[in-house]
């Protein structure tokens, strides 16, 4: 008996120790648990690898970064890394934590604040590539940076509270975990670099920011192993005490919602609580408008979980204090701790550990004036208060607030910023079919320019804002979202974008790459279906955004070419972090009336052009006479020889304005313009002109209107041929024909023979007549030409096309040099099966009848046996 249980306390020893052994040994082991507080400039590796992390500082920026130094931080003694300090390994990273070897870093932090990607732990450089990349893991919402392959928390970490973080890589899986809580799991092949060192607050090199965490770290291990979640909450002693709930409540001044608070198992000891706890709500954050129980407003309320009865959750109501002063609509965030009780629970913050977020209403909308009238313009300057994810947008210049996924945490005029709109979301998207985000919209109809100016912009990761012009009817454009962003994204470097989703499909193009010095204000114009952007730094000297929106090039959208669109200001974060966007104000310039007619003259002839302004049903007709200033400027997409000197407005000399009064009552009537072409302007090009106009008068509803320019007016300057072909040549064989005009630009030095020619190998058209003949005297009139198609018996595509060639000859070297002018006509078959044939029309004459049934009959009685040869299957 003796040797038997000698033998089997000695088994027992041997299995402790082989325990022991297998338990994971961290390569790196700091603690600031037994450091000396004050500066620390050496932090002495305590695992398996034998390395020093010291003070360090960067050559390349002026002075000298500072010490870090061990405290007292919130009831731990931790290393401080306020400032800018940074420490760095004396060795480069173990072979271990490289490549795609398994790995884990826990770390016990504490920030004050964050930018949103604050590094803990670096051990390989910024920079790199898919084959040899980046690390490093941060406080914040992006969790890891690693090349391309980052990672994100689902619930970042809180601020002004110790944290326990820790991140796992198997092979195959990131898992983050805070406070020892499942948080994200994401698939990611890793290949990390090789021959760096480690660093500790600080990621280098500088590309693209350092991202320095300015807070303290308590402790930080790395293991050489995937880590599993009991494991990660022994080492840390963390689990999910509990929690509070339920999430997404609302609530209006003066009502009341219930809450719970609810204790889980232990999941270290298998049990519950051993002592009753003492659980105490706080209220968090800027806000503290609501009674928690029965304290007093903003007061912390205590509860009593008995540990014989843990698991039955307590309800505790909380009220919205009505009081008299009209507040935004705004979070609370209650937490809950852990005050008193079973020591294994004590401290423990339930979840979410960030706050419970109750949306609290104001019960009492303020009243803002209607939108008025300012320099032709509706313009809100944002100086009334007003909450419009509360109280909607009736009475304001606003038609709605779209909030399709409900991400929307603020959409408020003057109130959270003064005399500023503040639109702020959290995982919301404006990204192809994904809608998410709030965009606070007008509906316009007809032609319209509109700006903005971006006041501010949370520095928080994707956010996103601007101006955006959509259609609300996403089948009228096709299957998907369809819109149009000129956008205000400083992060990382970018700047301005000009985006559009077509069908779902998002584009970006030509960002401007200048950070956060990007132009602030924003412009859209809509002309039609031409779309244009423009920027500013100073909100007056505007230039075309991008290239591909400048004058002369629109953003061309047949699809958003409908009468009434949705315009305004939007916002996204396209992640779960909560951003914001601060708007100066928003301007919408509808168009007002129009210059229109198209002209071509030459020197000396006399045509007219029309101005019309447009009676508006939200606008009284003016009390005052106008008066109306015109100017003749080069069009879009003229030579740039183009003279305003080439024509005469009314009777004033070439070039300068033409000025008149337009009696009120005769405000709506169409107005002809006078247009003379002058004598004596240059020959070297023609001259493509229109004529803008701008109104002014003492009424302010009709001051400073937009007037669309849309006349074209062509002075002929050069020799050429002048054709009318309407909007195309358009004949039918043996049926309808077509025709159009030619005459010459300006008169030739000798008479012009001009020949007209089909240019397909086979004649499909003919052309009466195929020559035109021009000299001093007729020059100027317009000769019909009649296109007639030939009526043969070959079966062609329905509708087909042909060329007409037409070259001048003659005339003198002014036109002998001339290119020839080519017509493009549209033939429509007459043939029979041009359409292919109906089924019934077995003998495909183009008519069915009783010769098609005879012709079915004897198919089918042919056809006694399925598949015989020959057989027609008419099933």
């Amino acid at each position: 008996m003796k040797k038997f249980g000698l033998f089997s306390q000695l088994l027992a020893l041997m299995c402790f120790v082989g325990l022991a052994t297998a338990a994971p040994q961290p390569l790196i082991d700091l603690n600031a648990e037994n450091l000396p507080e004050g500066d620390l400039n050496a932090w002495v590796n305590e695992g398996t690898v034998e390395c020093v992390f010291l003070i360090a500082d960067r050559q390349e920026v002026e002075g000298t970064d500072p010490n870090a130094i061990v405290q007292d931080v919130a009831g731990r003694k931790a290393v401080s890394f306020a400032g800018g300090a940074w420490m760095q390994s004396d060795i480069t990273t173990p072979d271990e934590l490289t490549g795609a070897n398994p790995w884990s870093v826990l770390v016990w932090a504490y920030a004050p604040s964050t930018t949103g990607e604050d590094c803990l732990f670096q051990w390989a450089d910024r920079g790199g590539n898919i084959n040899a990349a980046s690390a490093h893991f941060n406080f914040g919402t992006r969790a890891f940076t690693n090349f391309f392959n980052d990672v994100f928390y689902t619930s970042p970490p809180a601020v002004n509270q110790w944290v326990h973080l820790a991140m796992t890589y198997d092979g195959t899986n990131i898992r983050l975990y805070v406070n020892g809580i499942d948080d994200t799991v994401a698939a990611r092949a890793m290949n990390i670099a090789e021959g760096h060192y480690m660093r500790i607050a600080r990621s280098m090199p500088d590309l693209w920011g350092t991202h320095p965490f300015g807070g303290s770290i308590a402790s930080l291990q790395v293991y050489d192993t995937a880590l599993t979640q009991q494991e990660i909450q022994e080492l840390g002693s963390v689990f999910e005490a509990g929690a509070i709930g339920p999430t997404g409540l609302r609530m209006v001044e003066g009502s009341t919602v219930e809450i719970e608070v609810e204790i889980y198992t232990n999941p270290l000891t298998g049990q519950g609580p051993q002592e009753d706890l003492e659980v105490t709500l706080s209220l968090i954050g800027a806000w503290g408008d609501v009674i928690l129980g029965d304290s007093q407003v903003g007061q912390p309320y205590t509860v009593i979980v008995p540990a014989a009865d843990y698991q039955t959750p307590i309800t505790i109501p909380v009220t919205a204090y009505d009081d008299d002063v009209f507040q935004p609509a705004h979070n609370v965030y209650i937490q809950a701790v852990v005050t008193a009780g079973d020591p294994d629970y004590l401290n423990k913050i339930l979840t979410p550990t960030t706050g419970l977020a109750i949306r609290i209403i104001d019960n009492v909308p303020l009243e803002c004036p209607p939108p008025q009238l300012i320099g032709g313009a509706y313009v809100d300057n944002f100086d009334c208060g007003a909450d419009y994810l509360s109280f909607g947008t009736e009475g304001s210049l606003w038609s709605g607030l779209m909030d399709v996924g409900e991400n929307t945490i603020e959409a408020t005029a003057n109130m959270t910023v003064s005399n500023t709109l503040r639109l702020s979301s959290s995982n919301s998207y404006w990204g192809g079919n994904d809608t998410t985000g709030p965009f606070l919209y007008v509906e316009v109809t007809g032609d319209f320019e509109v700006e903005t100016y971006i006041a501010d912009a949370s520095g928080v990761n994707y956010n996103d804002g601007g101006l955006m012009i959509r259609l609300a009817d996403t089948a009228a454009g096709g299957a998907g979202e369809d819109n149009i962003q000129l956008c205000y994204f400083p992060l990382f470097n970018v700047g301005n974008i000009l985006r559009w989703n077509n069908n779902g499909a998002r584009t970006e193009t030509d960002i401007t790459w200048e950070g956060w010095d990007a132009a602030p204000y924003l412009k859209l114009v809509r002309r039609g279906a031409n779309f244009y952007a423009y920027n500013s730094y100073d909100g007056v000297n505007w230039l075309p955004s991008f290239p591909t929106a400048s004058p002369d090039n629109p953003l061309v959208r047949e699809d958003m070419n409908v009468p009434t669109l949705q315009v305004g200001l939007y916002h996204a974060t396209f992640s779960g972090e909560e951003g914001y966007i601060d708007y100066g104000y928003f301007s919408l310039r509808k168009a007002r009336g129009v210059v229109s007619g198209e002209l071509f003259l030459n020197e000396g002839d006399s045509g007219a052009v029309q101005l019309q302004l447009f009676a508006d049903e939200d606008v009284p007709a003016p009390s005052t006479d106008l008066e109306v200033t015109l100017r003749a400027v080069a069009a879009a997409g003229a030579d740039p020889n183009s003279d305003p000197n080439a024509i005469l407005l009314g009777a004033t000399p070439g070039g300068l304005p033409y000025t008149f009064v337009l009696p009120a009552e005769t405000y709506d009537q169409p107005l002809d313009i006078l247009v003379t072409a002058a004598m004596s302007s240059s020959d070297v090009t023609d001259h493509l002109l229109t004529v803008e106009a701008q109104i002014a008068g003492t009424d302010p509803n009709w001051n400073e209107l937009l007037i669309l320019p849309e006349a074209q007016i062509t002075v002929l300057k050069t020799p050429g041929l002048f054709l009318d072909a309407a909007d195309e040549v358009v004949v039918l064989e043996g049926g309808y024909e077509d025709a159009f005009t030619v005459r010459l630009k300006v008169p030739p030095q000798a008479p012009v023979t001009v020949s007209i020619a089909d240019q397909a190998e086979t004649d499909q058209v003919a052309v009466w007549p195929d020559e035109l003949y021009f000299d001093q005297t007729n020059w100027k009139i317009p000769q019909v030409v009649t296109v007639t198609a030939i009526d043969d018996d070959v079966l062609e595509t329905d509708p087909h096309y042909t060329t007409l060639l037409l070259t001048a000859t003659d005339g003198g070297m002014d036109y002998d040099d001339l290119d020839p002018l080519t017509v493009s006509v549209t033939i429509y078959e007459n043939n029979c099966g041009a359409w292919g044939y109906f089924w019934a029309d077995v003998n495909q004459d183009c008519n069915v009848n009783i010769e098609d049934l005879s012709l079915f009959a004897e198919e089918w009685l042919t056809c006694s046996r399925p598949n015989d040869p020959d057989c027609i299957d008419y099933r």
